[in-house]
């Protein structure tokens, strides 16, 4: 996949101000778990928070979503990874890391919380 398509993606849904951007893509050949965190200010905000504060509709949030897995999942099937991070900040600067190490029965709370501590520095 081109790495610049979830930029386009996930573009549309970032507030003005928005300084830095974490995607968590977790997904397999039947579905799919994302999330973000946008750092606006010096403070990430979860994406579900933009709703209340930025009026970003869940219907969008939805559509964006099911765009990214639609273009995410060939790759993640022919490269096997369990979580990718996409990590992109307001210059266009971005890169992304994957983990293919943690089985997915193991990608729990306690998981997404290491991912935080790790990303959302």
């Amino acid at each position: 996949m081109e790495f610049k398509k979830i930029a386009e993606i996930l573009g549309p849904l970032l507030p003005k101000g928005w300084e830095d951007v974490r995607l968590y893509a977790q997904l397999d050949k039947s579905s799919y778990e994302y999330f973000f965190y946008v750092k606006i200010d010096g403070e990430y905000i979860q994406n579900f928070e933009l709703e209340k504060l930025y009026k970003i509709s869940r219907k969008e949030m939805r559509s964006s979503f099911k765009n990214l897995y639609a273009n995410m999942k060939d790759f993640q099937i022919s490269d096997n990874w369990k979580v990718a991070t996409f990590s992109m900040d307001s210059k266009g600067d971005f890169k992304i890391t994957y983990d293919y190490d943690t089985p997915t029965e193991l990608i729990n709370i306690e998981y997404k919380n290491k991912w935080k501590t790790k990303y959302l520095k």
